[in-house]
């Protein structure tokens, strides 16, 4: 019988992805040490909004019920800021992508974008919050991973 699973991290809860299969081949399905297989029934999983806590499929909590922006628009006088915090949880992967080749981040650095697309700017966070300021209007899409959190995104103006 065809039945629907997914494969996690055991100690994290991670879901590392989900099909389905031969209700006997479940087990099989998890292919390194570390991981569990588990039969979900008639339930997909969805590995962006949920994992597993103690064997038991849970939501993802949002980031921002631990984090939120101060601002979400910002003047592009190299001065003024936006910050997300300040529980952002450690760490925190924090990419920033822009159309225009003056962003600011968290270390004064500065990417560029080429004619082949945007280089965002990733920044590993561990002190609860992250800054970021520019001297050129424009979008900034900031994209934020901390698990068991949700991946959030949203948008900085620089005017």
């Amino acid at each position: 019988m065809q039945v629907n699973y997914a494969v996690y991290i055991t100690s994290t809860g991670e879901v590392l992805q989900n099909g389905s299969c031969d209700d006997t081949m479940v087990a099989l399905q998890a292919q390194s040490a570390g991981e569990t297989a588990i039969d979900t029934g008639e339930i997909v999983v969805d590995s962006k909004t949920q994992y597993y806590v103690a064997g038991v499929l849970t939501p993802r909590p949002l980031l921002t019920s631990v984090a939120t922006w101060d601002v979400t628009s910002i003047v592009a006088d190299g001065v003024s800021t936006a910050t997300l915090g300040p529980g952002l949880p450690n760490p925190s992967t924090v990419i920033m992508e822009g159309s225009i080749p003056d962003i600011i981040n968290k270390d004064s650095t500065y990417r560029f974008t080429t004619s082949s697309g945007i280089v965002p700017a990733i920044d590993e966070v561990t002190d609860g919050s992250y800054t970021i300021t520019t001297t050129t209007t424009g979008l900034f899409t900031i994209i934020v991973e901390s698990f068991p959190y949700q991946t959030y995104t949203t948008t900085i103006s620089g005017t």
